[in-house]
């Protein structure tokens, strides 16, 4: 059954592309996996005392797992990749990438300065940093950021964003009506409410 849940969640990634919901779940199964793998030999060994410690052991490696994984910048280079990989670049759901992290933005310009990102993929990934950009001055000039609030993702994400103003400068921002719109050099919109549904 496990490996059934595993294998159709693979399939659904391939199909629709990985969101926070899904990695989450993916790693959850694999140390779900591992776990039950565990219990089998505690069995086996006549251990069961030992299941109580496994689970401690199986939960903290799953809480670990995500940060060393970097969930949002994963899910940004997954979808990425699997434009990359398919036919149609109009799949890429980057309004999706609005929503994730400070985490994910470094991700992104990476992407953004690949010379051999094709043209569709990169004026999506562009839209998207300028929309992040548009929501980050809003947020600055709503409140300003104390030295407790400091963070290290936010620092290397202003850095990154900084690194590509020139190219998210193309972008123009459309305020005259909701949602707000990036809207290309050449009139292609992009949505910058994220909307997404799992």
């Amino acid at each position: 059954m496990l490996v059934s849940a595993y294998q159709r969640l693979s399939l659904y990634e391939i199909a629709y592309g990985f969101s926070r919901l899904r990695a989450y779940t993916h790693v959850f199964l694999i140390w779900i996996g591992l776990l039950l793998v565990t219990t089998i030999f505690l069995e086996i060994l006549r251990k069961e005392r030992l299941f109580a410690f496994a689970m401690l052991i199986a939960s903290l490696g799953f809480a670990a797992s995500l940060p060393i994984l970097n969930v949002d910048a994963f899910i940004v280079n997954e979808n990425i990749q699997r434009e990359l990989s398919s036919s149609d670049a109009e799949d890429l759901d980057s309004q999706y990438f609005i929503e994730l992290s400070d985490d994910a933005i470094p991700t992104l310009v990476h992407a953004l300065q690949t010379p051999s990102l094709p043209d569709p993929i990169r004026e999506k990934v562009a839209a998207a940093l300028a929309c992040i950009r548009h929501q980050r001055d809003q947020q600055r000039n709503a409140r300003e950021y104390s030295w407790q609030s400091f963070h290290v993702s936010r620092v290397n994400a202003d850095n990154a964003l900084q690194s590509v103003k020139a190219e998210i400068d193309t972008f123009e921002i459309d305020e005259s009506e909701y949602p707000v719109k990036a809207v290309s050099p050449n009139g292609d919109e992009f949505y910058c409410s994220p909307y997404y549904y799992d």
